[in-house]
């Protein structure tokens, strides 16, 4: 029938229409998200609302019901395992301490991400309680230094930049005591725990 109307319209392949939100549409949209980002919790529901929203208001759909469909489908999520809030803030504290980042700024950036204090909490302790990381203050402070080439870790002649070093170091959240003793180190063999 349409193939004899030429102003019809086909749609392209892998276009499909827009469907109505639904339970099972929540949840594959929180299946996918899932899948594809290794995420808090707070994130899916924050993106899952993002997408349902735009329909709400179309579809002439009780905000109240969709957030019940969100959360249940939360809620099955996390008895499945695919979302572990503790395990994610673990995992997160542990990759920022790595590149350098204060426990402060690492405390504000998992509490940023929708975490409770009591995860972040968690999180933090589980940094202190690591084997290999007697002061993760020191460790972090260590790191950004290092990655910024700080103090001993400079390259060529050592230029004068030491308040600017020191500053830069309190701005990313790090002690003026371990701060200085990095940047004040000749050379690596100086930052050895004491």
């Amino acid at each position: 029938m349409h193939a004899d109307n030429p102003n019809h319209r086909k749609t392209p392949a892998g276009v499909h229409r827009r469907s109505e939100v639904t339970p099972v549409l929540i949840r594959r949209w929180a299946q996918e998200y899932v899948s594809r980002w290794y995420t808090p919790t707070a994130s899916v529901r924050a993106s899952l609302w993002r997408r349902a929203k735009k329909r709400v208001a179309k579809d002439e759909l009780d905000a109240t019901k969709v957030g019940t469909w969100i959360e249940q489908t939360l809620e099955e999520l996390n008895s499945a395992g695919a979302l572990d809030d503790a395990r994610w803030a673990r995992d997160k504290a542990e990759s920022l301490l790595r590149r350098g980042t204060s426990l402060r700024a690492i405390s504000q950036r998992l509490r940023a991400k929708g975490l409770n204090q009591s995860l972040v909490d968690q999180a933090l302790s589980a940094l202190r309680d690591e084997e290999q990381c007697s002061d993760p203050a020191w460790e972090a402070a260590l790191a950004y230094a290092r990655r910024r080439r700080f103090g001993p870790f400079q390259r060529g002649p050592a230029v004068k930049e030491r308040r600017k070093q020191l500053a830069s170091m309190a701005r990313a959240g790090h002690s003026y005591a371990y701060s200085a003793r990095i940047i004040d180190a000749q050379d690596e063999q100086d930052l050895e725990p004491d």
